[in-house]
């Protein structure tokens, strides 16, 4: 379409035709509307927000720091950290190719915004604020000239011809319309944009969350709130419906809730679907010294039973142990039923089994999840078959890309998100499709 032909809005007119719309105001549908620009400078692109406050979770994430994305530049390792991918994640392997961490750490230092990368791999900006990623990508948006509307929800998508044009019908709750031959829809996991995109024939795989904490009343974890541990193992374990789990590992921390951290989080995220289906009511083994096989666990207590028999057991913990925090001990060695008095040199080898079993794969029940409101995802969204995966416009409706967390793509916690977000917007954004 011509810039020419272009109606100019007010607020008077009932309608608006544009060349480009992005809906949606969060990581992906930002860098689309940027990418659209950059690609296509002669088009105008107009960005629809629902809210007044676009890049929220940009803003929240990472505890306020933004974690952009991650140190892994090899397109198939960086497959490996979603759970959902299309394929075993080789629908993902074409949009990392075309831009990856890599890319992503040299277009935001184009823009003026240096990365550091911590010892885990987390890159965030060295401001060490979100605000910095959210106003460098509204600066660059607007510096582009990517028209922007807040306080627009769209309720309503149709496609229609009108002299010979495909073109996109998008009306709003308040009965406004926006026109454009090509759409992009970055309306992330909420149930409206699910709604919006299945009413124009698109296949969905429906929505559940991922990334999410456990709720556990076990009374181990009672009084321990606070407490972390830098390195264990997690799994679900096997019921009659499904097999254990694979192992994820990583930090843990116990809340007043259950179970949070990392290693939580990734095994929430590898399990959405499963723990969905048993409404979250599941047990969830933990490891509290990965390092170390069962017997050499084992070993370890019998070699400390020797050297220290005048010892109390509940405040002396072999060497070995040294990632175990006190408290957690404590409270270990009351679940096991081992008196506060017992000495080292009297515990008695069911005693020694029974913590063993408790510190390589302690059960907790999980009665419910907790929202992890700051890395938040919707596992599920547009199927991978349904969408030309160079392009990411939908092959049964031509013009309309997707981007972002409306994908059937999610990542662990790490970062991994937001990359999914640049690499979606930035490919998307080149307008590949069917009218180019």
């Amino acid at each position: 379409m011509s810039t020419a032909n272009v109606e100019k809005y007010s607020p008077g007119l009932h309608h608006l035709t544009t060349d480009v719309i992005v809906v949606g105001g969060g990581a992906s549908g930002y860098f689309a509307a940027i990418s659209a620009k950059t690609h296509h400078p002669h088009k105008r692109v107009l960005l629809l927000e629902a809210t007044g406050k676009p890049l929220q979770k940009v803003l929240i994430s990472g505890g306020g720091r933004c974690n952009v994305t991650h140190a892994c530049y090899d397109a198939r390792e960086l497959i490996a950290h979603y759970p959902r991918g299309g394929k075993g994640g080789k629908a993902l392997l074409g949009l990392f190719h075309a831009f990856g961490p890599g890319d992503t750490i040299s277009w935001f230092a184009e823009q003026g915004v240096t990365l550091t990368t911590e010892a885990d791999g987390r890159l965030f900006p060295d401001t060490n604020t979100s605000e910095t990623i959210a106003h460098c990508l509204q600066d660059t948006a607007r510096t582009l000239g990517v028209e922007t509307r807040l306080n627009t929800r769209i309720n309503a998508l149709m496609r229609f011809t009108e002299d010979e044009q495909p073109l996109w019908r998008l009306t709003t709750t308040e009965g406004k319309s926006f026109e454009a031959p090509e759409v992009i829809l970055s309306l992330g996991g909420a149930r409206p944009g699910f709604d919006l995109v299945a009413g124009v024939g698109v296949p969905m795989t429906s929505g559940v969350p991922s990334l999410f904490t456990f709720n556990s009343p076990d009374k181990r974890l009672q009084g321990l709130s606070g407490v972390s541990f830098k390195q264990v193992s997690a799994w679900l374990k096997a019921d009659s419906n499904y097999p254990v789990s694979a192992e994820q590992s990583g930090p843990l921390l116990i809340t007043h809730w259950g179970l949070s951290g990392p290693a939580v989080l990734r095994l929430s995220a590898w399990e959405a679907r499963r723990l969905f289906a048993c409404g979250y009511q599941a047990q969830v083994a933990v490891n509290v010294l990965p390092a170390l096989s069962a017997a050499q666990v084992l070993m370890a207590l019998k070699d400390y039973r020797q050297a220290h028999p005048k010892r109390l057991v509940v405040r002396h913990a072999p060497d070995e142990f040294v990632g175990i925090p006190q408290r957690f001990w404590e409270a270990t060695v009351a679940y096991c039923g081992i008196p506060e008095t017992l000495q080292w040199g009297n515990l008695a080898k069911a005693q020694m089994q029974a913590l063993v079993a408790s510190l390589t794969e302690g059960t907790f029940a999980i009665t419910g999840k907790g929202v992890f409101k700051e890395e938040f995802v919707t596992a599920g969204g547009v199927d991978w078959d349904g969408l030309h995966g160079n392009t990411l416009e939908c092959k049964a409706a031509p013009g309309l890309y997707i981007v972002g967390e409306l994908l059937n793509a999610d990542g662990i916690t790490g970062g991994f998100n937001f990359q999914l977000a640049w690499s979606s917007g930035w490919v998307a954004g080149q307008l590949k499709g069917a009218f180019q």
